[in-house]
C-alpha cells in the first residue's frame, strides 16, 4: 500500500524540501499549508496543496483525511518576539496538540516529528552528544524551551494516543535556494558582509537541507518507533572557521575579535534593549549564555544505520552557500 503522506508547515525551508523527497520515494503526498496562494507561487512544493492552520484545529481534520503518515514540520522557529510566552511557546504547544488530535480523529498511526539538535545535551568539552540526551537549561530561551517542551507533549500525546512516533533532530540546515531566509542563512550573511566584529564563540553545526529531507522521508518506512534519531554532522565548526571559508568570496571580510562572554553579555544586554521599542534584539543574552564554548558534536551512527543518513560535509555546504551569495550583485546582497 502506498504511503499518503501529510506534510505540515510546507512551505517553509524544510517542509518544502520534504515535499520533495517524499514524493521521490514515491509517497502520495499532501501539503499541508496555511496560505494557499502563496504556497502555489512556491515551485519546490511537491504534491497536492490544501489549506491547514495549525493554530486553527478545524482546518486539520480535513486536510489530512485519507493520509496514514503526517510529517509535523511546522512551528515557530522564532527566537524572540513582543510575548515570547504566547507567541513562540504556547503556540508551538498549541499546534503540536492540535495535530495531535486531528491524528487520531483521522485515524493516523504514525507521525515523524520533526524536532530540533537544540534539545539536546550541552557541553563544553567536545565529547559527542548522544540522541537519547535532553539539554537541562535553556537561559530562558523561548525557542529552545518551545523545542523541548513541544517534543515531550509530542511524546505524551503518542502514548495517549496509541500513534506509532519517531523524532528527527536536525542542526541548521542551508543549501544553495536564497529563497528561504531563516536565523542561520541571515547569521551566515552577516559573516559574509563582513558585519560579525566580534568572535562570539560559538560552535555551529550546519547540514544540508536536501539531506535531512531525504532522511526524514526515509524515517516514514525505516524509522524505529519510539527513537530520536540525529540528523547533523559529527562535528561542528567554530566561527573562525566559517570566516575563514567565507574570505575564500569576500576577501574584504576579516576575523571577528575575541573579547570573552562577559562583554558579549554586556553587549546582548545593551541590544535587547531594542524590545522596548518592538524591535527585534540583534543578540540575546540567552543565546550567549546557551552557545558559548558549546562544542556540537553528534552521534549519527543510528540516523546512518537505520536511514541511510549520510550528509554532505559542513565545509561542502557553507562552500555552497557562499558562492551562492557570491553570484548576486553586491547591492542585492545587502537585501538579504
Amino acid at each position: 500500500m502506498q504511503n499518503k503522506a501529510f506534510v505540515t508547515g510546507a512551505t517553509g525551508h524544510l517542509g518544502s524540501a520534504l515535499t520533495q523527497s517524499l514524493s521521490a520515494q514515491g509517497y502520495q503526498v499532501t501539503a499541508g499549508v496555511r496560505d494557499i496562494t502563496k504556497a502555489k507561487l512556491n515551485n519546490n512544493i511537491a504534491g497536492k496543496i490544501t489549506h491547514a492552520d495549525l493554530l486553527k484545529p478545524e482546518t486539520l481534520s480535513a486536510a489530512m483525511d485519507g493520509s496514514n503518515i503526517v510529517f509535523q514540520v511546522a512551528a515557530n522557529f522564532s527566537h524572540w518576539s513582543k510575548n515570547s510566552q504566547r507567541d513562540i511557546i504556547q503556540a508551538n504547544s498549541n499546534m503540536v496538540k492540535n495535530i495531535f488530535d486531528a491524528a487520531h480523529d483521522t485515524s493516523v498511526k504514525k507521525i515523524i516529528f520533526v524536532s530540533s539538535t537544540g534539545t539536546l545535551a550541552r557541553n563544553t568539552t567536545g565529547e559527542i552528544i548522544p540522541p537519547n540526551s535532553w539539554c537541562e537549561n535553556t537561559y530562558g530561551n523561548p525557542y529552545f524551551q518551545s523545542k523541548i517542551e513541544t517534543e515531550r507533549l509530542a511524546w505524551s500525546l503518542a502514548e495517549k494516543y496509541n500513534i506509532e512516533m519517531v523524532s528527527v533532530l536536525p542542526s541548521a540546515m542551508i543549501n544553495s535556494d536564497l529563497s528561504h531566509n531563516t536565523p542561520t542563512t541571515r547569521f551566515l550573511q552577516s559573516i559574509f558582509k563582513g558585519e560579525l566584529l566580534l568572535d562570539l564563540e560559538f560552535n555551529f553545526n550546519l547540514v544540508h537541507v536536501n539531506d535531512v529531507s531525504d532522511a526524514i522521508a526515509r524515517a516514514g518506512y525505516a524509522g524505529k518507533p519510539s527513537q530520536r534519531y540525529i540528523l547533523a554532522n559529527p562535528q561542528g565548526l567554530s566561527i573562525n572557521d566559517i570566516t575563514r571559508l567565507a574570505q575564500q568570496y569576500n576577501s574584504a571580510v576579516k576575523l571577528p575579535r575575541r573579547v570573552g562572554k562577559k562583554v558579549l553579555l554586556f553587549i546582548a544586554t545593551l541590544a535587547e534593549l531594542s524590545k522596548y521599542f518592538n524591535i527585534e534584539p540583534k543578540l540575546l543574552k540567552s543565546q550567549i549564555h546557551f552557545y558559548f564554548n558549546q562544542k556540537e558534536n553528534y552521534d549519527i551512527s543510528l540516523s546512518s544505520e537505520h536511514l541511510n543518513f549520510s550528509p554532505r560535509p559542513m565545509t561542502a555546504c557553507l562552500h555552497e552557500y557562499f558562492s551562492a551569495l557570491s553570484s548576486f550583485d553586491p547591492f542585492l546582497i545587502q537585501e538579504l
